[in-house]
């Protein structure tokens, strides 16, 4: 062979080979961009979950905060609730008792306004979860492990409870002893 017949076919492996680099300089390069782009991807889905991690944090340090400030002031609202119950009947001083009243009901109804509820008690079955028990009594009227009395209010927010109630519970009907008495 001649060198000018050898020139083509030199050429044509250089080109081959440039090829063959190129193809792979490509194939690496998309190789390089898929895997920036799955990191792009799971940085976003990262960082989203982030966010929603501290707006729901977030969230969850408001409503502790306003349980807080709610549980602090319920004091307020027995002492109010107290006074109104207490009120003498045909007290010459029918507006100081009509006045307090009023505020009574406007206290309700900002617990109202915030989903305050107070949490149902007589009658119902004692749940440690919504309920303090402050004693047992033995009660004709309701059968055992449901509750007699009602001490001291309590306030369910949404489903939070804000402060359980306290309550006596009935330990069920009185035990009568029909046995004679030893008189010996």
């Amino acid at each position: 062979m001649t060198k000018e017949e050898q020139a083509p076919e030199s050429s044509e492996k250089q080109q081959a080979t440039s090829l063959d680099e190129l193809q792979e300089k490509l194939a690496a390069a998309q190789a390089e961009i898929e895997e920036l782009k799955d990191k792009h991807l799971r940085t976003a889905a990262e960082f989203a979950n982030y966010r929603k991690r501290q707006e729901r944090d977030a969230r969850q340090q408001e409503q502790r905060l306003k349980a807080a400030a709610y549980r602090s002031v319920l004091p307020v609202l027995d002492d109010l609730q107290l006074a109104v119950k207490h009120a003498p009947q045909g007290a010459p001083n029918g507006d100081w008792v009509e006045g307090v009243l009023l505020i009574e009901r406007k206290f309700q109804k900002i617990l109202d306004d915030a989903n305050i509820k107070p949490i149902e008690t007589v009658g119902k079955p004692f749940d440690p979860n919504l309920h303090s028990a402050l004693l047992q009594v033995p009660s004709n009227e309701h059968p055992a492990g449901h509750i007699v009395q009602e001490v001291k209010a309590g306030y369910l927010m949404g489903d939070q409870v804000l402060r359980p109630a306290t309550v006596v519970v009935s330990s069920g009907p009185e035990e009568h002893s029909d046995a004679p008495k030893d008189q010996g």
